[in-house]
C-alpha cells in the first residue's frame, strides 16, 4: 500500500471518528431542558445554589459526599442568566459522558476494538439517559473510565506517573458517591490477585504493590471528609429504605443479571421506580431490547471464548487488561448485592450498578471485535437503530411515557395563583422540583415542610414509624394556627392517595398515606379534601397528577380558613397500613 493511500485511510480514520464523538457530544448535550427537573434533579440544583459552608452542612444530612456538588454549584453560577435551569444543573454530568467518549477513543486509538466499543458507549441510551441527569453518574462513569484504563496501564508497564493519576482518579471517585467503595475494592482485590500471581510466577511485584499505594492512597484522600460527615454512611440505611419495597417484585439475588439487561441497547428506563424490572406480560418493546442485548452479550463472550481457545493466544497484556475488565464488570455489581444483603437495600436496578457499565461497554467492544465482520456490523447497526429510537424522545422527538414534565407543569399551574402570603408545605420529595422553577420564576410564597424531619433532606424519603403519630398532629396543629389566626392566607399542600384508592370528589384524609393523612385530618377531618381546581385557558383543570418516577396519585390541596374543622369536633386519628 502506497505512503499517499496510507495517509488518505488515516484521513478519513480520523475524520469518522471525528464524526462519532461530535454525534456522541450532541447526543448528551443539546436541548438539555427538553425534559423538566425531576426531585433529585432538583435537589441538585438547590445544593448548588448554596453556600459552600451551607452545602457542607446540608450534606451531614445526606449520604453522598459533596464534589460533584462543588462542581455542579460552579456550572450553576457560570450558566445562569443565559440558559434555563435544567441546561445549569445537567450541563456538568453531560459533559462528563461526552468528555468519556474522548478519553475512550485516545485509550483505545490504537487496538482493534476501537470502533465497536466506541458505537457501544457514544449510541448508549443508558448512557446518555444517565448524561442528561442532573446527578453525578455521567461524571462518575468518566471517572470510571479513566480508573480502568489507568489501572491497565499500571498492571501492564507500571509507572509512578499513572499509580498516582489512578490514586487521584480514586480519591475524586470517592469524594462525588460513595458507591465508590465498591469500585475500590474490586480494584484493591484485582491488584491483590496480581500481586500472588506474580509472586506465583516469579514475575516482577512492582505494578501490583503501586497499584495498591495508588488505592491506598484514594482512600487517605477521602478520610478527610468522613472523619468530618460523621455517620454520613449510616444515613444510607434510612434514607434508601424503600429500596427493599423495589425488589419485591423480582428476586434480588438475580440483580447482577437485571443489570445487564439494562446496560444493553435501548434499556427501557424508568428509574428509580421498578418499571425496568422484567414485566409479567412484556412488550414489544422489552422483548426487541431483551433479544438484541443478549445477542450482544452472546456474540462479545462467543468472541472472547473461541479466541481464548484458538492456536492464536491473547497477548499478556491483553489478558491482563481483559482480566481488570471483567473484575470491574462483576465484581461491583456482586458487592452491591452483597451490601445489600449482608447491611442495608442498596441495589437500585440501573442506578446503584452504573459503576459497572464503563466495564460492560470495555468487554463487549473487545468481544465484538473478535467476531466476524458481518455479524459485527449487523449488530452493531441494530444496536444503534434502537438506541437511536429510544433516545429521540429526550431531544424533543416524538414523546414517551418515561419523560419527566409533570413537576413543571404543576408548578407553572401554581404560580398562577400562589400569593406572597400563601404557606405551601412540602411532603416527601414534593419540594426539590416545585421549588425549582417556583423560585426561578421569582414566584412570591412561603413554604414548610410535613413532618419537619424532611427539611434536611427534601429528597429523600425518610422512614414515618407510626409511633411517632402524636408528633405529627402537634407539627399539623403548628401549620394550622398560621391559617386559623391569619398569619397565611391560603395552606397549599402535595398529598399522595393510598396505591388502592382512586381518585374521586369524596376523598378523605383516611384515603391519603400516612403521615400526610394526620395533616390533612387536622386542617379539615373527614370532611372531603379541597383539591386544588386551575382555571386554565381550556376549562378548569382539578390536579391530580403522577409526580414524575415516584408512583400513586397526588392530589394539589388548597386550605382556607373557611375549610378548617372545628378541633373539638376531631377524634382519635386511626393509622392505616
Amino acid at each position: 500500500m502506497s505512503p499517499a493511500h496510507t495517509r488518505g485511510s488515516n484521513h478519513w480514520r480520523l475524520a469518522a471518528l471525528l464524526l462519532v464523538i461530535l454525534m456522541a457530544a450532541l447526543l448528551r448535550l443539546a436541548v438539555l431542558d427538553t425534559e423538566g427537573l425531576w426531585s433529585d434533579e432538583g435537589y441538585t440544583f438547590h445544593v448548588a445554589g448554596k453556600s459552600i459552608p451551607d452545602l457542607i452542612r446540608t450534606f451531614r444530612h445526606d449520604d453522598s459526599p459533596p464534589l460533584f456538588y462543588l462542581i455542579s454549584k460552579s456550572c450553576r453560577a457560570f450558566l445562569a442568566g443565559w440558559t434555563s435551569p435544567e441546561t445549569a444543573v445537567r450541563f456538568f454530568p453531560a459533559l462528563s459522558s461526552a468528555l468519556a467518549v474522548v478519553v475512550l477513543a485516545l485509550f483505545l486509538h490504537k487496538q482493534r476494538r476501537l470502533w465497536p466499543t466506541l458505537l457501544l458507549l457514544a449510541f448508549s441510551s443508558y448512557g446518555i439517559f444517565y448524561a442528561r441527569q442532573a446527578r453525578s453518574y455521567g461524571w462518575i462513569m468518566l471517572l470510571i473510565f479513566l480508573l480502568i484504563f489507568l489501572s491497565q496501564k499500571i498492571a501492564q508497564k507500571g509507572g509512578r506517573g499513572p499509580a498516582i493519576g489512578l490514586a487521584l482518579v480514586l480519591g475524586a471517585l470517592l469524594w462525588s458517591h460513595n458507591i465508590g467503595f465498591v469500585i475500590w475494592a474490586s480494584g484493591f482485590g484485582a491488584f491483590s490477585l496480581l500481586l500472588i500471581h506474580a509472586r506465583i510466577t516469579h514475575r516482577t511485584m512492582r505494578p501490583a504493590f503501586q497499584g495498591l499505594a495508588a488505592h491506598l492512597g484514594g482512600l487517605v484522600l477521602v478520610l478527610p471528609w468522613h472523619l468530618a460527615g460523621g455517620d454520613q454512611l449510616y444515613q444510607h440505611v434510612f434514607l434508601n429504605l424503600w429500596m427493599s419495597v423495589y425488589w419485591q417484585k423480582a428476586p434480588l439475588i438475580l440483580a447482577p443479571v437485571f443489570s445487564l439487561v439494562v446496560f444493553g441497547p435501548g434499556s427501557p428506563m424508568r428509574p428509580p421506580s421498578p418499571g425496568n424490572l422484567p414485566t409479567p406480560v412484556p412488550s414489544a418493546e422489552w422483548i426487541l431490547c431483551l433479544v438484541l442485548t443478549i445477542g450482544i452479550i452472546a456474540a462479545a463472550a462467543f468472541g472472547l471464548i473461541h479466541q481464548r481457545l484458538s492456536s492464536k493466544s491473547a497477548a499478556r497484556e491483553d489478558e491482563t487488561s481483559l482480566f481488570f475488565e471483567l473484575v470491574y464488570l462483576f465484581a461491583p455489581l456482586f458487592l452491591i448485592l452483597a451490601a445489600s444483603l449482608i447491611w442495608a437495600p442498596t441495589y437500585v436496578l440501573g442506578r446503584a450498578d452504573v459503576v459497572a457499565f464503563p466495564a460492560f461497554v470495555l468487554v463487549m467492544g473487545r468481544g465484538l471485535a473478535l467476531i466476524g465482520s458481518r455479524w459485527r456490523r449487523g449488530l452493531l447497526s441494530a444496536y444503534i437503530l434502537v438506541c437511536t429510537f429510544m433516545i429521540l424522545p429526550l431531544l424533543g422527538v416524538g414523546h414517551s411515557p418515561r419523560l419527566k414534565g409533570q413537576d413543571r407543569i404543576l408548578a407553572g399551574k401554581l404560580a398562577e395563583d400562589l400569593g406572597s402570603n400563601d404557606l405551601y408545605v412540602h411532603v416527601a420529595l414534593s419540594s426539590p422540583s416545585m421549588e425549582t422553577y417556583l423560585e426561578t420564576w421569582d414566584i412570591p410564597h412561603q413554604i414548610r415542610y410535613f413532618p419537619e424531619s424532611q427539611a434536611p433532606s427534601p429528597a429523600a424519603t425518610w422512614p414515618f414509624p407510626v409511633d411517632s403519630v402524636e408528633t405529627y398532629r402537634r407539627q399539623a396543629l403548628a401549620l394550622r394556627s398560621r391559617l386559623e389566626n391569619g398569619e397565611v392566607d391560603h395552606l397549599w399542600t402535595t398529598a399522595r392517595l393510598r396505591d388502592e384508592i382512586p381518585p374521586s370528589k369524596d376523598n378523605t384524609a383516611e384515603d391519603l398515606v400516612y403521615p400526610q393523612s394526620v395533616l390533612a385530618f387536622v386542617l379539615g377531618g373527614l370532611d372531603p379534601l379541597p383539591v386544588y381546581v386551575h382555571k386554565g385557558r381550556t376549562g378548569p383543570d382539578t390536579l391530580r397528577y403522577h409526580q414524575d418516577w415516584v408512583g400513586g396519585v397526588r392530589l394539589v390541596l388548597k386550605y382556607r380558613r373557611e375549610d378548617l374543622v372545628d378541633l373539638t369536633t376531631l377524634g382519635g386519628i386511626e393509622v392505616k397500613p
